[in-house]
């Protein structure tokens, strides 16, 4: 939401109409909050008058933007006050720099209308505080205690305003994709980082030995697509959240299985990542504390197997391995591991064969509050011991601008990012090290 003050000057022709000039002067609370379709918003206008006199209106106008960046629904009223016309031309000709002026088209003195006083403009406390509500009830947060709620309030509050920050910086240019409040935003990043982002954290020694991963052999004379979606064809199941258990390793591997699975059946199944947690665990893998893919896929193929998600639903925590050989809806025969740094690799079996997972840094503030755009931050970790979090490629293609990308399903719920998924630079130095450590089953 983006709160000023305008000055309206009227100056009226022989015909007795009046020509509108709007000139933009700040309050002292702006907030600025800006989509990926914000660079020429389309904003809806709700306006404030104090008529004076025929020649000045004293107005305060909040412009609310068609996709509320917060992901709230909006809180104020219709769009009033002005003529239609003169809304269509402020929505389709207003950018956010601080300081702007507009010769509006003709506006009639009947068309202008009084409304509610200046004063009713909710002041910064109440605004945070509707904020905080929001925040609480659309993701259910329920705190253990009143001193835990003020902790988590004033962590939100912060989070808040890095956010409005970060997407100032992306209107004026500044960055190549946009932040949002979402569930995370009363966790300070190192316990976001802790408690979904579980990629080799686990130090339990295998007592299962693991089989050498087959060598990936890329397909020659053939001419590869611009861009490739696997979502389209329907081998990729629904975004799923881990909650706050690390397993993203296992969520990683069980969509891998279903995507290559549905390459050599045709059917999608729902793999259960909670077979994985409870039953790789010989394998050295340990559960919700982290673990990695390739042990996940030496088990498949060990047991001849895994459980469907309806058979063995996702419970948040480690438990005893309960597989039942009725219930398995996939299998392995093994796995590839393509090579450290090769994302032409990973191009070429994502045309050819099908999604791919990868070991990725997810441990930067701007990953917590990613919305969309093509993530791209120097600051991303591309050596394999910042590898920290694990997700799964269905896809890669190119924006109208040229810029590449890779299209990613995360496993932070279907509220994070692009309903579930992020796009990371593409041939941009390994952003965030994507091809460090690329594997795939083979089913």
């Amino acid at each position: 939401m983006w709160s000023g003050n305008y000055r309206l000057d009227f100056n009226k022709n022989k015909m007795g109409v009046m020509k509108l000039k709007m000139v933009i002067s700040l309050t002292l609370f702006v907030s600025v909050v800006v989509t990926e379709r914000s660079r020429l918003p389309n904003l809806g206008l709700v306006a404030s008058f104090l008529p004076s006199n025929n020649e000045n209106v004293a107005i305060r106008v909040t412009k609310i933007p068609s996709t509320p960046a917060f992901g709230f629904p909006s809180r104020t009223t219709e769009n009033v006050g002005l003529s239609s016309k003169a809304q269509r031309y402020i929505s389709t000709h207003d950018t956010f720099d601080g300081s702007i002026s507009h010769q509006v088209p003709e506006v009639t003195v009947g068309q202008l209308q009084p409304l509610a006083p200046v004063s009713s403009v909710p002041s910064f406390e109440q605004i945070i505080e509707r904020d905080w509500n929001d925040f609480t009830i659309r993701f259910n947060k329920v705190y253990s205690s009143e001193q835990e709620a003020r902790y988590r309030r004033e962590i939100f509050i912060e989070n808040r305003a890095k956010i409005m920050r970060f997407n100032a910086e992306y209107a004026e240019g500044k960055r190549s994709f946009v932040h949002k409040i979402n569930e995370f935003a009363d966790m300070l990043l190192h316990e976001f980082s802790e408690n979904l982002n579980g990629f080799n954290r686990s130090t339990r020694a295998p007592s299962v030995p693991l089989k050498p991963a087959t060598t990936f052999l890329p397909s020659a004379n053939v001419v590869f697509p611009d861009s490739v979606d696997w979502r389209i064809v329907g081998a990729v199941g629904p975004v799923k959240s881990q909650g706050n258990c690390a397993a993203c390793w296992a969520f990683a591997a069980a969509g891998a299985l279903e995507g290559h699975h549905f390459r050599k059946t045709g059917s999608l199944v729902e793999v259960s990542p909670q077979n994985l947690i409870d039953c790789t665990q010989p394998y050295g893998n340990n559960g919700c504390s982290g673990g990695l893919m390739d042990p996940a896929f030496e088990y498949v193929r060990d047991n001849n197997g895994v459980d469907s998600e309806p058979s063995y639903p996702f419970e948040q925590k480690n438990g005893e391995c309960r597989f039942k050989r009725e219930n398995v809806v996939a299998t392995c025969t093994g796995f590839v591991d393509i090579g450290e740094n090769d994302e032409k690799g990973i191009e070429i079996a994502l045309a050819t064969l099908g999604p791919v997972t990868a070991a990725i840094d997810a441990s930067q503030e701007t990953f917590q509050f990613y919305s969309e755009g093509i993530y791209d931050d120097p600051k991303c970790g591309n050596k394999p011991e910042q590898m920290n979090h694990a997700v799964l490629i269905v896809g890669y293609g190119q924006e109208a601008d040229g810029r590449k990308y890779w299209l990613v399903k995360n496993s932070y719920g279907q509220n994070w990012g692009i309903g579930g998924y992020i796009k990371i630079a593409k041939e941009n130095n390994n952003q965030c090290g994507i091809a460090i450590q690329a594997s795939y089953p083979l089913v």
